[in-house]
């Protein structure tokens, strides 16, 4: 890098460029135009758009490696009024020097290509020699040999803790006793819970019983041939109990209920979206070091799906916003009186209300027995006596439901 720098520097003093950024840019590779060091130049260029003249790499193969993504950011610069220059190329915009650029990238592309089919090419080699070239799933411990700037030249090795509980509990579910739900309070119990440190959640048991399987019984999947080799690592359970752990998948799903109220959470299905007023839901993104926790929209039409808050942050926020709107004691005590005089003066008009409906019943009630009477002293037929009696029960019922209601 220093020595780029030197010849970037060099160049620019020869041809009287003036230097005011310079981005260098380690340990990136440049196969993409997704580097952030990379995107950081591109928008200094356009902050100060007219006032840049020259974009200066060492390489053409410095600035991307793929031909769409170079012309689609030489056109950018283009339209910020800067050349690209490299220091080792002749390119420009004449005629000749854009067919060279086009060329170069076009054999940087190519470059890339051949380098990433040889990686893909011995992947592929290390699966069907019966060695998993990528990190392995819980249970087996990683040996972290691009870390140390080696290739996996050995199988992985059992982790001596999680190995005998993920295997257990494999053996378990096998025996067609369990569901997949009752597994993960199973697998807690069997202590990986408290071995990762970490809540087993339905999402982990799912990748077991699903993503890792195979790999559990010993058998490796290339994934660019979908060829099925024998691992040369140690499985956990035979391929007769991944057959029947397979028939159990098949015919039932993983059936967890979801928990509404998350601890981790409190403010889940609370906070509504700004944008299309649905419940916000929470989640969690595993970092190099740690978990970083964020509230997000999950209506996927909406404007801010895909974008998150911080869960500290909006928490906060909350919590202040609950400080601006929380009553004082001389509102509390003004509203507790208030609330006191409202209920009773619906009280006494409920009473008033009472007493007139029941002075109405001593009147029917009086008209009823008088309905009687002149039934018996043959005042009133059969007939004449069944209408005045249904008149007045009828009377009578609805002035009752009107004071049961009140």
């Amino acid at each position: 890098m220093e020595n780029q720098e030197e010849l970037c520097r060099g160049y620019c003093h020869n041809k009287g460029i003036k230097v005011v950024g310079l981005f260098r840019e380690e340990g990136a590779s440049a196969k993409t135009a997704e580097r952030a060091v990379f995107l950081r130049a591109i928008e200094f260029c356009r902050k100060n758009k007219g006032k840049i003249d020259a974009f200066v790499v060492y390489k053409v193969d410095r600035f991307a490696r793929n031909t769409e993504d170079h012309f689609y950011v030489r056109k950018m610069l283009i339209d910020y009024g800067i050349t690209l220059h490299s220091v080792t190329e002749p390119i420009g915009n004449n005629p000749a020097e854009k067919f060279i650029e086009t060329v170069l990238a076009g054999s940087a592309e190519f470059d890339n290509a051949v380098r990433k089919q040889r990686c893909v090419d011995g992947m592929s080699m290390r699966i069907n020699q019966g060695i998993y070239p990528f990190k392995p799933p819980v249970g087996y411990d990683c040996q972290y040999t691009r870390k140390k700037g080696g290739k996996k030249n050995e199988p992985d090795k059992p982790n001596e803790e999680l190995f005998p509980i993920i295997q257990k509990g494999l053996k378990l579910f096998s025996t067609g006793k369990y569901s997949q739900s009752e597994m993960i309070t199973i697998f807690d119990k069997l202590g990986l819970a408290k071995t990762r440190e970490e809540k087993t959640s339905y999402q982990f048991v799912s990748k077991i019983f699903n993503r890792y399987l195979k790999f559990y019984a010993g058998v490796l999947v290339n994934p660019w041939t979908n060829e099925e080799i024998q691992g040369l690592h140690k499985p956990m359970i035979t391929k007769e109990e991944m057959f029947k752990i397979q028939t159990l998948l098949s015919n039932k799903g993983l059936n967890v209920k979801h928990i509404r109220r998350n601890p981790n959470f409190p403010l889940r299905r609370t906070i509504l979206c700004g944008h299309c007023g649905r419940p916000l839901t929470g989640s969690c993104s595993r970092g190099r070091n740690e978990k970083y926790s964020y509230y997000h929209c999950y209506n996927k039409n909406c404007s801010s799906y895909g974008k998150s808050i911080s869960k500290k942050i909006l928490e906060r926020e909350f919590a202040e916003y609950l400080k601006s709107i929380t009553p004082n004691n001389e509102f509390l005590e003004c509203f507790k009186a208030t609330v006191l005089d409202l209920w009773d003066e619906k009280a006494s008009s409920f009473k008033d209300e009472a007493q007139k409906y029941e002075k109405q019943l001593c009147v029917l009630k009086e008209k009823r027995n008088r309905i009687f009477e002149m039934r018996e002293d043959g005042s009133y037929t059969a007939e004449e006596f069944r209408q005045r009696k249904e008149e007045i029960e009828n009377n009578m019922v609805h002035p009752t439901k009107a004071y049961l209601d009140s």
